[in-house]
């Protein structure tokens, strides 16, 4: 229940001027179950900050999250066209 909230609250016009943050466990769950997204790509920040890249290769859709040390999951973009390029690709 807790995710279909966080998801309201993507769609809402506070999400354009303060990114929506949850726990990661709802804001991963929201993401796998509603637009079949996974973790592709994951680091840590200079600031400690765990940064995610979440994507959906068959639809193209994608979102990049912050996770804070006390396990607070923002999303701070999402986009469509997703793709995964080749080692060395130029871009």
């Amino acid at each position: 229940m807790r995710a279909l909230a966080f998801l309201a609250l993507m769609a809402s016009p506070a999400y354009a001027q303060q990114p929506p943050c949850a726990p990661y466990e709802d804001v991963s769950k929201a993401l796998a179950d509603k637009y079949g997204e996974a973790v592709m790509e994951r680091g840590l920040s200079q600031a400690g900050v765990m940064v995610e890249w979440w994507g959906n290769s068959a639809t193209g859709t994608w979102t990049i999250l912050t996770i804070t040390a006390a396990g607070v999951a923002c999303i701070v973009q999402a986009g469509e066209l997703f793709e995964t390029l080749p080692v060395g690709a130029d871009a």
